[in-house]
């Protein structure tokens, strides 16, 4: 998993919770890097768990809602540095549905190693889109998060639900993201 994860993710803790929590957290864990991350390296996902389960049981938070408030974060910081690919799309629905056909490209041609969940579109309206998420990871509340912020970003308001599915190439999310009046 890239660095720049682990970093946001950290200071997202830090943000919330206060410097101590982020030594607690290390602390509690058993990390390779020792709690040490560069924003362009690759780290295992383990230690991103490990890290998130050690900020639960100290904090008693809900998982769920520690990643979707860290996809905010994390949406911060990808429309401050990438705000390019934000703007190109123009709407929330455009950039949804670039993530895997143009974003996710992008990327690969940056970091090769980078372990992306694939973001398809099932369907699409004017008013509502099916986003169909596959990931070993288990981050659908992050990337709830993501569309969220994302969606508070265009200023275009929607409620976000999501659905586990199976199919014939294993199960995944279902996200349907229905606009709002504004």
């Amino acid at each position: 998993m890239k660095g720049i994860v682990f970093t946001e993710f950290l200071e997202f803790v830090e943000d919330q919770m206060g410097p101590d929590m982020v030594d607690a957290i290390i602390d509690d864990c058993d990390l390779s890097t020792g709690g040490a991350y560069t924003a362009v390296g690759t780290y295992p996902f383990s230690e991103l768990r490990d890290l998130l389960l050690a900020l639960v049981a100290r904090s008693g938070a809900d998982p769920a809602v520690l990643l979707r408030g860290f996809g905010g974060k994390l949406c911060a910081t990808f429309t401050s540095g990438y705000g390019q690919y934000f703007a190109a799309a123009g709407s929330l629905f455009d950039f949804l549905g670039s993530i895997d056909d143009h974003i996710h490209v992008e990327v690969r041609k940056l970091y090769p190693d980078a372990e992306l969940p694939s973001i398809r579109v099932a369907a699409r309206t004017d008013d509502q889109m099916q986003l169909d998420y596959r990931s070993e990871r288990g981050l659908e509340a992050l990337a709830e998060g993501l569309i969220q912020a994302t969606s508070d970003f265009y200023r275009e308001p929607v409620s976000v639900s999501m659905a586990k599915m199976s199919g014939p190439t294993g199960d995944f999310v279902r996200f349907t993201i229905d606009r709002q009046a504004a």
